[in-house]
């Protein structure tokens, strides 16, 4: 199961990360060392209503779509991939 308090500790507390309040409750991740500033959000969190993005092929894709995202290990691990291709 997947908690989005410990992911968003895990990313507030990661200085290549940037979590940004977005609206009231809603949340982004950024990677700051990307080299394409415009494509620097790595995950949109909706807690309120749960939904939960995660970037696919260039597009957003709710994380309900992705069997192979079911914890916080997986999400982080998933974050990290897509982190390496905004370095290059």
């Amino acid at each position: 199961m997947i908690n989005v308090n410990s992911l968003l500790s895990y990313y507030r507390g990661n200085p290549d990360y940037k979590v940004k309040l977005v609206k009231g409750t809603d949340f982004n991740i950024e990677f700051l060392k990307s080299i394409h500033p415009r494509k620097n959000v790595l995950v949109e969190l909706y807690p309120n209503t749960g939904r939960f993005y995660l970037r696919k092929d260039g597009s957003w894709t709710n994380i309900k779509n992705l069997s192979e995202v079911k914890t916080d290990a997986d999400v982080i691990a998933w974050i990290e991939r897509d982190s390496e291709y905004l370095r290059k």
